[in-house]
């Protein structure tokens, strides 16, 4: 089986059986295939899971960040994700998702991943620089960590 196959199978048994696990009341969830990215969340201090993904028939959300819950193999991440354009390939719609917690040493890539998505924290914004780019995302980690100590 392909991995569009499987990614399209996985998604439909977790919408069927509304299967995903989350520990608070979700806005919606996403299932998705990690993919390799373009390497510029890593360079402003946070590596990104990039996930390809489908929503449901009829589902919309709007862009900006969020506090999710990425469910993978059984266990639980608490993060932050980016939705929306990419605005260096100009592809839409884009989902990051920074782990706080996750091992390092192990690989995402090509697995297949759920995302809770919790509470929106903000609209996007363009920033003018990496320091101005770090130093926003970093206050959005604080917030979300917030969010979930409560």
């Amino acid at each position: 089986m392909d991995r569009e196959n499987d990614m399209k199978q996985t998604l439909s048994l977790a919408t069927r059986k509304g299967k995903l696990c989350c520990s608070r009341q979700c806005l919606f969830h996403v299932t998705g295939l990690v993919q390799r990215g373009f390497g510029e969340a890593r360079k402003i201090g946070f590596p990104t899971l990039n996930i390809s993904y489908t929503l449901p028939r009829g589902k919309v959300f709007e862009a900006g960040v969020y506090a999710v819950e990425v469910n993978f193999d059984g266990c639980v991440y608490q993060a932050a994700a980016c939705v929306g354009a990419d605005w260096n390939t100009g592809q839409t719609p884009k989902f990051e998702v920074y782990l706080f917690d996750a091992d390092g040493g192990f690989t995402w890539y090509d697995k297949i991943v759920e995302v809770s998505v919790l509470k929106r924290i903000r609209d996007l914004v363009r920033f003018d620089d990496a320091k101005d780019a770090r130093s926003h995302v970093a206050q959005d980690v604080e917030d979300i960590k917030t969010f979930f100590a409560r």
